[in-house]
């Protein structure tokens, strides 16, 4: 027999997330908009309200389900009926490793310390003085019919999108779904980074 297997979050990389900038939306409320009823799931109640701030692309579900676990600490483990539940870990007793499962002659390479680590943080905010870009543009083409087009410019301010000869069906921050043909123009947000940085004593 030859049986193919998938895992939970495995199933999230073949579906897609059209992303958004949140401002407060609660971890609870991201994991109904990322999983959408694919796989069952529990979380903790402080995981699930934990809020969200900042900006996630048009990715895999997976991809921006890693981009909050990453950004808030949360981890995937299984609860009692081996379905995926989000929790903070905390420190607990250590275990005992069986002497079963010791084995010797393993090996393992350790690369030079670190001695500096930078991370970027970023802040988007709308500033109506940016300038204008154009997100799409087949005038000089074939019409789209119900066509996605993904912004390379994203994250873009909604209220800002202007369609000259364009029906915009859909949109958000990350992208649009438009038929006809003619283009579109928006104002990106403004991406204001700071580095927080930390040195080996």
């Amino acid at each position: 027999y030859k049986i193919n297997a998938i895992s939970a979050v495995g199933i999230l990389d073949k579906q897609y997330h059209k992303g958004g900038v949140y401002t407060g939306t609660t971890v609870a409320a991201l994991l109904t908009e990322l999983i959408d009823g694919a796989v069952s799931y529990t979380y903790d109640t402080d995981v699930g309200a934990t809020k969200i701030f900042g900006w996630l692309p048009y990715a895999t579900k997976r991809e921006n389900l890693h981009q909050i676990l990453f950004a808030e600490n949360i981890s995937i483990v299984r609860n009692s009926s081996g379905d995926m539940h989000f929790t903070f870990l905390e420190a607990g007793t250590p275990t005992e490793i069986p002497g079963s499962r010791i084995f010797q002659g393993a090996s393992a390479n350790y690369p030079s310390v670190a001695t500096r680590i930078e991370v970027t943080e970023h802040s988007f905010q709308y500033v109506d003085t940016i300038e204008r870009v154009t997100l799409i543009d087949n005038a000089d083409g074939s019409p789209a019919s119900s066509k996605l087009f993904v912004f390379d410019n994203a994250p873009i301010y909604i209220a800002s999108l202007v369609a000259d000869g364009l029906t915009v069906e859909e949109s958000g921050v990350n992208y649009a779904i438009v038929s006809g043909q003619g283009t579109l123009t928006g104002i990106p947000y403004y991406d204001k980074k700071s580095i927080v940085t930390r040195t080996q004593s």
